[in-house]
């Protein structure tokens, strides 16, 4: 009963840190079901790669049974997950800049606050060139 669920880990047998399964479940009654949600953060602080869960008996007690079922793994939308990896750089791409060429307006429909007051710019954050 308690004593058997004080006794068992969860881990992932990646390295990570195994858990005590009563820091999830709080056990009160012998032959009966409980709920347990663990982060995997909690198992896996250095974020390594793994591919099972490992439940174990972490002291010396023994003569328990402990039955699973219903075992998953669920997405936590209250997490927000990292922002993908930017694209490594494109390289071979080459610009030519022929500073010694005629100057040309550029038109006002790209850059609509070019011909504004200058107050108006600065509050926007425009640079005046």
């Amino acid at each position: 009963m308690a004593a058997g669920i004080a006794s068992l880990a969860v881990g992932l047998g990646n390295g990570g840190t195994n858990q005590p399964l009563s820091r999830y479940v709080q056990a009160t009654r012998a032959l009966t079901w409980y709920h347990a949600r663990i982060p995997v953060a909690d198992l896996n602080a250095q974020n390594l790669p793994y591919s099972r869960l490992v439940l174990s008996n972490n002291t010396s007690y023994a003569g328990f049974d402990a039955y699973l079922d219903n075992v998953a793994l669920e997405k936590d939308d209250s997490v927000t997950p990292p922002p993908p990896a930017l694209p490594a750089p494109q390289v071979g791409a080459v610009f030519t800049v022929y500073a010694s060429s005629p100057s040309t307006h550029i038109s006002p429909a790209i850059y609509g606050v070019n011909y504004r007051p200058r107050t108006f710019g600065r509050a926007l954050g425009t640079i005046w060139r």
